[in-house]
């Protein structure tokens, strides 16, 4: 692409008429912006009086040139050349931006923006027609523009931007009446001068009349309607915000119970949430804008609540809002469902699930005694030793294990047995029972009697067996463990003091069967 020295060159050289028309920058063709109007012409004249073209003013008001509005305002070429298209009015040429008429009539004027229609040298053009009224002759209102069509109560609006058309009416001068107020509360005398407050929303009519403006003389009147809006309330606040929230992983969490709007006739009360910091949530703006959501992962979310243009049009009000989401307690598994009197029984084995729950520190407190004379301090330690036998009933709490705020509670009932009695009595079934035997000092085998209190002594010989018949696979389990027994016996060993629990599983006749669990304990 030529640039304007080396392209003026060739045209000194090659083309004497370029020297007439000069050499305008060639702009890049990529960048070129073409103009698409030109507005603000004036329509109209009167004998003797000048008519300027050049007091349009140009759109952006930030714009360079305000010779004229061009449009686009970032137009690359903006010069007008004006010339005569259609004589009339006494001018027959143009210089300039402005002409005085000598007569009455009606010219047209053709405006030309040279290159402005293309970067390779079209000019735009747009002709405009121009009425040329004598000095004296009447010139009747048509139209009267520029009035408000809305309004807000309690914000002052005027009418003096209320243009004539066409500018050179004979007859200009506006007076204002209210022909239908509404619930407005405007009055004639508020808008005699030209400018009012409506006190309320509602439907204000108003007719403009100029004197002797119409049509032979006559009174012109027109009737503008103007919508007054409610006076605009800010929102002050969203009461609740200031309250930490809570959720629970897989439970919906509803914010629309959050808080309410202050004042309540607030202009703009709807709210749209959106996530400020999700912490270990994962949430995001997409899943809490409605306001109802579940969370999937625990852990603390802070939300923002938004009100478009609720300080003012273009000012939104905002607030924060915490919330604690943990993942809820569902179960204790664990806890001893026996113990034998004077033996220590512990509650360390207690296990909450899940496993990663948020909370699963574990009180211990007694809801019934049943005669063991534990209580609820006794099981600070998380082990306490019974002093009688009965049936224990012990309740577990997790606090915030269900909610922040709720507790997670579940009862264990632990049975408390006397030292060497069996729990519950012996047998699998009517046919079968289960025989402890003992040689007492190297002696012949005894059977007891599980109706009897057992003693067992300390290095003494025991065993367990099974009396029935039918009976295959038999397992005997020792304190949860499975035994290696040789033909349904099973030896016990005495040599330290313990409580010893032992259950037993087989198949009788091709059934499974199982025993319940036996309690005993082995004494010094």
């Amino acid at each position: 692409m030529f640039k304007k020295g080396l392209f003026c060159g060739i045209a000194l050289i090659g083309a004497i008429f370029l020297l007439f028309t000069g050499c305008p920058t060639d702009p890049d063709t990529d960048s070129f912006v073409a103009v698409t109007n030109i507005t603000d012409v004036p329509a109209s004249g009167t004998v003797g009086t000048a008519v300027n073209l050049a007091g349009a003013t140009v759109v952006p008001n930030d714009a360079t040139d305000k010779t004229i509005v061009v449009e686009p305002s970032n137009a690359n070429y903006k010069d007008i050349v004006w010339s005569v298209k259609t004589p009339g009015a006494g001018i027959t040429s143009i210089e300039g931006t402005s002409f005085t008429p000598t007569q009455s009539g009606e010219l047209v004027l053709t405006a030309t923006i040279v290159n402005g229609l293309t970067a390779t040298g079209a000019s735009y053009t747009k002709d405009f027609p121009i009425t040329i009224a004598a000095q004296g002759e009447f010139v009747a209102v048509t139209n009267i523009t520029g009035v408000p069509e809305t309004g807000e109560a309690g914000t002052l609006m005027t009418l003096v931007n209320a243009t004539v058309v066409p500018n050179n009416a004979t007859y200009q001068t506006i007076t204002w009446e209210v022909k239908d107020a509404g619930t407005t509360e405007v009055t004639n005398t508020m808008v005699k001068a030209g400018s009012f407050t409506p006190s309320k929303a509602g439907t204000l009519v108003l007719t403009a009349k100029i004197a002797s403006g119409g049509a032979e003389g006559s009174i012109y009147t027109q009737e503008f309607t103007i919508t007054i809006d409610p006076a605009f309330v800010a929102v002050t606040g969203i009461t609740g915000l200031d309250t930490p929230g809570n959720g629970v992983t897989g439970t919906q969490i509803d914010l629309t119970a959050v808080g309410t709007v202050t004042p309540s006739d607030a202009t703009n009360k709807t709210i749209v949430w959106s996530v400020k910091t999700a912490g270990d949530t994962g949430l995001t703006t997409t899943a809490v804008a409605t306001g109802q959501f579940i969370p999937n992962k625990a852990g603390t979310v802070v939300l923002t609540a938004t009100i478009f243009n609720g300080v003012a049009q273009g000012t939104n009000f905002t607030g924060d809002y915490t919330i604690t989401i943990i993942k809820a307690v569902t179960g204790i598994s664990g806890v001893p469902d026996n113990g034998t009197k004077g033996f220590a029984v512990s509650l360390s084995g207690a296990t909450v699930e899940p496993a990663d729950a948020t909370n699963k520190t574990i009180v211990w407190s007694v809801t019934d005694a049943g005669g063991t004379e534990v209580s609820t301090a006794d099981l600070t330690s998380g082990t306490f030793t019974p002093a009688k036998a009965g049936n224990l009933k012990l309740t577990a709490t997790i606090a915030n294990g269900t909610a922040i705020g709720m507790p997670y509670t579940e009862d264990f009932t632990i049975t408390i047995s006397e030292p060497g009695s069996f729990t519950p009595g012996f047998g699998l079934g009517d046919d079968t029972s289960i025989t402890l035997k003992g040689i007492l000092n190297g002696g012949t085998p005894q059977d007891l009697s599980n109706a009897s209190p057992i003693a067992i002594t300390n290095g003494s010989t025991y065993y367990v067996s099974i009396n029935g018949t039918g009976y295959t696979n038999i397992d005997w389990y020792l304190n949860g463990t499975k035994q290696t027994v040789h033909d349904s016996v099973l030896y016990l060993d005495t040599t330290t003091a313990r409580t010893i629990k032992l259950t037993v599983e087989g198949t009788k006749d091709g059934v499974p069967e199982s025993s319940g669990t036996y309690t005993f304990t082995i004494k010094e």
